[in-house]
């Protein structure tokens, strides 16, 4: 039969490979993810390669990592399932001794012991023997957990447990719920869910569900003493209360215990939040337009001075631009936002306005209407997409060797739907910072640029390799016009797999320093940390141990 190569690319990165080189007898899914620019299946390349094995029933049973260890071994994932097709055990992962180019281990857990030592390597799940195969236990990885199982239980309620049923009358105030609360006794027996569950360290929680599957209350154990939370739905099935457990111990709660100890939630007609109250904390009311955005919010500060925290979006529902604006009380707010027929601003090429000294290349008003709130006291922050802004500095042609992706199209190719620059106002005054992203023909980050309040910048430029890794960085930094610039470059070593390795650092074109060096274990962790100095000669070692 002629060997037939079957390749699907995708992003020119990953590559999906069957050849008759594996097993014909099994059935398989051979992937690789080039990490070095290729044109067709090379196994000469840097590649993250895998084999996952499947059996009959079209479950998985084995997934190898191809020499995906430091030292270039298979990392095999054994999968297995008890006598009703469940999978109880999960299998830590197993270097092997060498490798077998993606082929199936007819013994994967043989070396197991050479890398984990006499230690238990799986997870164990304890099911339940019914067709419901609930959990009732679980005991993880090694030998010192075989004592120390998480064990869960699932019973109804009893009035013993004393769960207590509160009642909500829900009326329409303002357009939106408000909810008054009493008690009504307990729970009777069997009206509620009873799971329990005690942790590695016998630590006891039980939590009571309705026959809605909404959690009703969780009460924590701590020796003879317990700790109660309970979750309270209105008539809507919308959580409008929960008791702390400091409230819960109260045999009648007053308004003044909700205020402090509580948390309390009110909604709209749609569903939608628009009050809550966290404990020993004012209310904060939200504001929705049509497309059920938030656009305003207020908390009790800004209440006292008719403030509002508001946020405007582009068509595409991007943050264009977030300030202050003056306003009413929350149900005329919301009136008004309900009468604006589309509620979001436009980019420009001119400012559509100034504000706070900041010019603004967006159009607030959209068919001679302004979008919503109306009455802006301060901005905070503008947000540019698609295109800089025309107060930006001029963008380089390149970073580093590294074509910039340009605002106009080309090949293509442009920085439409991309956010590229972002400027926030200082809190003092009316001084800005702004920051600049570029990026490269694969709108992948390549470069920021950020200009202080002070005048001063920061720019970070970064070379990426074909996987998008970086490979070095150069950073200036100048404080405002009277510092000195500082440039720091780092570069970066990586191994077969993309591990980080070894990272090099320099101020100021003076000799490179190795800041930190990476040795790994077979199983890809980090073993030992070699830290300043130079190669061989490191100022500090930490060895790290699992």
């Amino acid at each position: 039969m002629k060997k037939q190569w079957i390749s699907l690319s995708f992003l020119a990165s990953s590559v999906f490979v069957f050849s008759q080189e594996l097993p014909k007898s099994e059935n398989y899914i051979h992937s690789r993810v080039y990490l070095e620019e290729t044109q067709e299946t090379n196994a000469a390349k840097k590649q993250l390669e895998t084999v996952a094995y499947y059996d009959g029933l079209g479950r998985p049973k084995q997934n190898i990592g191809v020499k995906a260890s430091p030292k270039g071994r298979d990392v095999v994932t054994h999968i297995e399932y008890d006598e009703f097709g469940r999978q109880a055990k999960d299998f830590l992962p197993i270097p092997q001794s060498g490798t077998q180019a993606g082929r199936i281990y007819d013994s994967p857990l043989s070396n197991a012991s050479s890398i984990y030592g006499n230690e238990k390597i799986f997870s164990e799940k304890i099911l339940e023997n019914s067709p419901l195969n609930r959990l009732l236990g679980q005991i993880h990885q090694g030998n010192d957990w075989q004592n120390h199982p998480i064990r869960i239980e699932y019973e109804a309620n009893t009035v013993s447990d004393r769960v207590k049923k509160f009642k909500t009358v829900t009326q329409w105030n303002s357009g939106a719920t408000l909810s008054s609360l009493s008690q009504e006794g307990v729970f009777s027996s069997s009206s509620l869910y009873k799971n329990i569950t005690e942790d590695e360290d016998g630590n006891t929680s039980i939590e009571f569900k309705n026959g809605q599957g909404q959690v009703v209350l969780v009460r924590k154990f701590n020796g003879s003493e317990t700790a109660d939370t309970y979750y309270i739905y209105n008539e809507y099935n919308q959580l409008a209360f929960v008791i702390s457990p400091l409230a819960a111990e109260k045999a009648n709660l007053t308004q003044d215990d909700l205020d402090r100890l509580c948390y309390q939630y009110r909604y709209d007609g749609k569903g939608r939040l628009v009050e809550k109250k966290l404990p020993a904390k004012g209310w904060e009311y939200m504001v929705y337009d049509k497309l059920d955005r938030l656009t305003m919010s207020q908390d009790a500060g800004q209440r006292a001075k008719k403030e509002w925290l508001f946020t405007r979006y582009d068509r595409f529902g991007r943050v264009a631009y977030t300030g202050i604006a003056t306003g009413e009380s929350r149900a005329v707010e919301q009136a008004n936002i309900n009468l604006t027929l589309s509620n979001h601003v436009e980019r420009t090429s001119n400012a559509g306005f100034t504000q706070n000294n900041m010019k603004v290349y967006y159009n607030p008003a959209i068919g001679g209407e302004i979008s919503y709130p109306k009455n802006i006291k301060k901005l905070l922050s503008v947000n540019y997409y698609d295109e800089y802004p025309p107060d930006a500095p001029a963008a380089p042609e390149n970073i580093l060797g590294q074509p910039l992706m340009a605002s106009a199209p080309a090949g293509g190719k442009s920085t439409k739907s991309l956010p590229l620059a972002v400027y926030l106002k200082n809190i003092e005054n009316d001084d800005w910072s702004r920051t600049f992203t570029y990026y490269d023909q694969k709108a992948r980050v390549i470069g920021t640029l950020h200009h202080n309040y002070l005048v001063g910048y920061t720019q970070i430029q970064m070379e990426l390799d074909f996987a998008g890794v970086v490979q070095k960085t150069h950073t200036y930094h100048k404080r405002d016009p009277k510092s000195p610039e500082v440039k720091i470059e780092e570069r970066f070593v990586y191994d077969h797999q993309n591990r980080l390795v070894k990272h090099f650092h320099k101020i100021n074109g003076r000799n490179e320093e190795l800041l930190l060096e990476n040795i790994y274990d077979e199983l890809g962790r980090l073993s030992r940390k070699k830290v300043g100095g130079s190669e061989g000669s490191p100022l500090q070692e930490v060895d790290y141990a699992y």
